[in-house]
């Protein structure tokens, strides 16, 4: 499996986990988690990661921190953060060159 592949699995668990999320240590346990695999995906070589994925890996975190309350919401919705933050996963994942269909 990718490293893209193996990111977007978990950030997708991650980003369904965010509506339940509750207390400030579970939004910050998510958000911490998100943040850390995101990093590790702009960390890696272009030719492992290109700009684009890299790009959607930033709007995931962006997405996920505004729903959680560590960023700012632009007057949108934690669902409406989540379902873009899906969003932009699905396009991560789909740039994976590696990526067998």
């Amino acid at each position: 499996m990718s490293t893209i592949a193996t990111a977007a699995s978990a950030l997708k668990d991650l980003i369904n986990a965010i509506p339940e999320a509750e207390s400030i240590f579970e939004r910050a346990a998510l958000y911490g988690a998100i943040k850390a695999i995101t990093n590790g995906l702009l960390a890696q070589d272009l030719e492992i990661v290109n700009g684009y994925a890299k790009e959607k890996a930033r709007k995931v975190c962006w997405h996920a921190g505004a729903a959680l309350g560590f960023d700012e919401t632009n007057g949108h919705s934690v669902e409406q953060h989540c379902s873009w933050a899906v969003g932009e996963l699905w396009s991560l994942r789909d740039s994976d060159p590696r990526r067998g269909d």
